[in-house]
């Protein structure tokens, strides 16, 4: 069974918002604004891991491994150009945040666009999961209401960058606030589902 190329597409975007977020831990965060170089390694080695786990069963094509090192190289420079405007301009906070991820969703799409949607590719192993539109949006989704809300709130609600750096005060992510998002987005989610009738996982 073949990848539909535009699942593909949602794997990219699962990978980064995974890399960005759940795999960037407060403690990364924290050397990477310290140290956008060496924490910046930290931070594009959790992109790089991203990429493989939601990658795994098309890493036997080669246009995925040009995809896989172009977006950890260009995410480790856009990073560190991206810290410094944090560090140098806090009042570019909101705007570089934005632009931060617009560019690598940007990226990303570029490259679906020029490297992978002509390429058929066929998942060695978790065609249930790998092939399947519905569960890869329902996990991007998952992602996306969680960790990803919670951060950009932090973002344009508190002075993360200026907290770190002034006070050695990391940002705290709210867990329980997660927890309740993730509990009311899955409800929705199966209810939408079963309205719909569809199937999450077929093998």
């Amino acid at each position: 069974m073949n990848a539909v190329p535009l699942e593909t597409l949602f794997l990219l975007y699962l990978a980064h918002f995974l890399g960005d977020y759940p795999f960037q831990t407060n403690w990364v965060f924290a050397h990477k604004i310290k140290n956008c170089w060496r924490g910046g390694l930290l931070h594009t080695f959790g992109i790089f891991l991203a990429l493989l786990l939601t990658l795994a069963p098309f890493l036997d094509a080669t246009p995925i491994w040009y995809v896989i090192g172009i977006v950890t190289v260009v995410h480790y420079f856009q990073d560190a150009i991206k810290v410094s405007i944090d560090t140098q301009h806090h009042h570019y906070k909101k705007l570089s945040y934005i632009g931060d991820q617009v560019l690598h969703l940007s990226l990303l799409t570029f490259l679906w666009v020029f490297f992978l949607k002509g390429t058929e590719l066929s998942p060695a192993f978790g065609t249930g999961f790998f092939s399947n539109e519905f569960i890869i949006l329902f996990c991007l989704g998952l992602v996306l209401v969680t960790f990803f809300l919670d951060v950009t709130i932090g973002v344009f609600k508190h002075k993360i960058v200026e907290d770190l750096l002034s006070f050695g005060k990391p940002f705290q992510r709210n867990h329980k606030f997660m927890l309740k998002n993730a509990i009311i987005y899955s409800i929705l989610w199966a209810i939408g589902a079963w309205i719909f009738n569809i199937t999450a996982i077929t093998f």
